[in-house]
């Protein structure tokens, strides 16, 4: 195919169709995309649109995450046994460890145990996708989406996959774990 039979991209099929209203801010920022991917960054990690992107949303995607579940901050470790158990602070820091509960889940990746006004709330963790299926070295092979579904049932625990994580915004979804009702 020459490049002259080329489909212009208002021919090609399936077009984006949930453009705006031609507003003054969605023109400037459409113009403000074009000329990031038309330049040359210094740093060529910073040439992915999706990456600078991810960089300016991040913030705002995770002060929607902690305003959509009132939490008010995160604890100073990440330990799910202190949801599970709707502890004060970490069983696993004291001499008497309790070896029943689990410090973290399958999975646990970029993790964060957040708080609310009356203690432990939700436990979160980031995971990109493709890492879900790859086996690492010396583990065995295991389903990793069942694998947290499996934990979450176990503990009597309630999960929910959130298609977008404020930790790597447009690469990885966020996995919430709450307690059960």
């Amino acid at each position: 195919m020459s490049d002259d039979s080329r489909l212009s991209r208002d021919e090609r099929p399936s077009p984006a169709h949930f453009e705006p209203p031609p507003w003054a801010e969605y023109q400037q920022l459409r113009q403000a995309v074009t000329d990031y991917m038309d330049h040359d960054p210094a740093d060529p990690e910073w040439a992915d649109i999706w990456r600078a992107l991810a960089a300016i949303m991040s913030a705002h995607q995770r002060e929607r995450f902690v305003q959509t579940f009132d939490l008010e901050n995160p604890a100073d470790k990440a330990c799910i046994g202190r949801l599970i158990a709707d502890a004060d602070s970490c069983p696993h820091t004291s001499d008497t460890q309790d070896q029943e509960l689990p410090h973290s889940p399958p999975c646990a990746e970029n993790a964060t145990l957040w708080v609310d006004d009356t203690g432990p709330a939700v436990y979160s963790i980031h995971v990109i996708p493709d890492s879900m299926g790859r086996l690492q070295s010396g583990t065995p092979a295991q389903d990793s989406w069942h694998s947290i579904h499996e934990f979450a049932t176990e503990w009597g625990l309630r999960e929910s996959i959130l298609p977008t994580s404020w930790y790597d915004v447009g690469s990885a979804v966020q996995v919430v774990y709450m307690a059960g009702e």
